[in-house]
């Protein structure tokens, strides 16, 4: 098994993937001084270190609780939150990076009922909550998803949160493990439904460029009050019909076709819908 140091890698390769690897290669909790000894092999923008086999013992991995990582972080969201908008329960990200450059693994969760969570990596799988003091909680969006990338090219991992309509916002890491918030008013992807994102240097200037992914901020089924004209094909009175949910979930028509109406005969050319009660 080959072992690769990504730190020597360009710092315009700062695609999800790279700190997806970069996440599965520190958290083995190496520590700085036991890297230095091993016998590495260089290459064109990278080096390699063959990785001995136990020669004992099993493959998989190892259930480690709460109260020995000191991880305590839970998402929550709170029955009436989702009741009325069910987007929240498609959940929120982990993002994962050496903040403070000490050569360990951070872990960086994202949150909705509660702040954003920053846990420092201590060594020996122990982490110490450092959320206040990084300035990362973010306690009044509904994150969604997050990354770690170097977004100024300085060499140390700044950090991208994604939310539910908030926007998404840049925080800049000043190499110590503490960041400051850079984002617009309004920020990007403001009023949207981001979801996961993606940095990589798209046009080869050394820059990183950001991708987004989108979903939807609400869905109609939410809405406990809406009303939703129906406009009947080749009409030209197009009456209205009003289909309104009700608090038990169920829904109920009223409909008086005019004399002149059609029956139609699909719902394309049938209705449009409106979520502003009109």
């Amino acid at each position: 098994m080959n072992s690769f140091d990504l730190k020597r890698l360009p710092r315009t390769t700062g695609l999800l993937a790279v700190v997806a690897i970069t996440t599965a290669l520190q958290i083995t909790n190496k520590s700085a001084a036991a890297s230095a000894a091993m016998n590495w092999h260089t290459g064109p923008g990278y080096r390699w270190h063959q990785l001995p086999v136990a020669g004992a013992g099993k493959t998989g991995f190892t259930l480690l609780p709460p109260s020995s990582t000191g991880i305590l972080v839970t998402n929550r969201i709170s029955v009436e939150r989702y009741l009325t908008n069910s987007m929240l329960l498609n959940g929120s990200g982990v993002a994962a990076g050496d903040v403070d450059g000490d050569g360990l693994c951070d872990l960086y969760f994202c949150g909705l009922d509660g702040p954003n969570v920053l846990y420092r990596n201590l060594g020996g799988w122990k982490f110490e909550d450092v959320t206040v003091t990084a300035g990362v909680a973010c306690p009044a969006l509904d994150a969604t998803g997050a990354v770690l990338a170097d977004i100024d090219g300085d060499g140390d991992l700044d950090l991208v949160v994604n939310s539910l309509a908030g926007g998404t916002h840049v925080f800049i890491n000043d190499g110590q493990g503490h960041f400051a918030s850079q984002t617009n008013m309004p920020p990007l992807n403001y009023q949207r439904g981001g979801t996961s994102l993606a940095l990589a240097d798209i046009d080869g200037d050394g820059d990183l460029d950001l991708y987004v992914a989108n979903y939807r901020t609400w869905t109609i089924r939410d809405q406990p009050v809406s009303a939703i004209p129906i406009w009947w094909a080749d009409s030209p009175s197009a009456p209205t019909a009003h289909s309104r949910n009700t608090a038990r979930r169920t829904h109920s028509t009223s409909m008086t076709a005019p004399a002149d109406s059609v029956p139609f005969r699909s719902r394309a050319e049938a209705f449009s819908m409106r979520p502003d009660n009109r």
